[in-house]
């Protein structure tokens, strides 16, 4: 039987309950179920909980948890009029939004997640080269 992901630590994005990965392993990061005959508040209310696993997520992982935001938003499967879930999501950001934005105006830096994808990919390529490799290396001729 398969584990419900909500029950489980969100510690990264393969983790989140409105994720999966398909047939091919892709992670597809936005797939949640619409009914269309629920109510709007409370596909609202859940759309508050999804952003809290995101929340769960930048404790421990600052770009991974910007990577589900961003991801989520911009995967074909969002659907910004659908059921009340994607806007509690927003609203959800909407209000870490305003509250990051206070920390900025008191001097905070922002967040540079395209220096932290840098050195993310650094560290995965040092750790790369510093495992043996079955690769022969070719030297020039001389």
């Amino acid at each position: 039987m398969a584990e419900n992901k909500i029950t489980t630590a969100v510690k990264c994005r393969d983790d989140l309950s409105f994720t999966w990965r398909n047939e091919g392993g892709r992670l597809i990061n936005w797939n949640v179920p619409h009914d269309p005959r629920g109510k709007w508040d409370d596909g609202r209310r859940v759309g508050r909980q999804l952003f809290g696993e995101v929340e769960s997520i930048a404790g421990l992982d600052e770009l991974e948890a910007f990577r589900a935001i961003s991801f989520a938003m911009n995967n074909p499967g969002w659907r910004p009029t659908g059921w009340g879930i994607e806007i509690g999501f927003t609203e959800a950001l909407a209000a870490a939004a305003i509250i990051g934005l206070r920390v900025i105006r008191d001097g905070a830096d922002r967040y540079d997640f395209e220096g932290e994808a840098k050195k993310e990919l650094q560290a995965e390529l040092a750790e790369a080269n510093s495992k043996p490799s079955n690769v022969v290396q070719l030297r020039p001729a001389q």
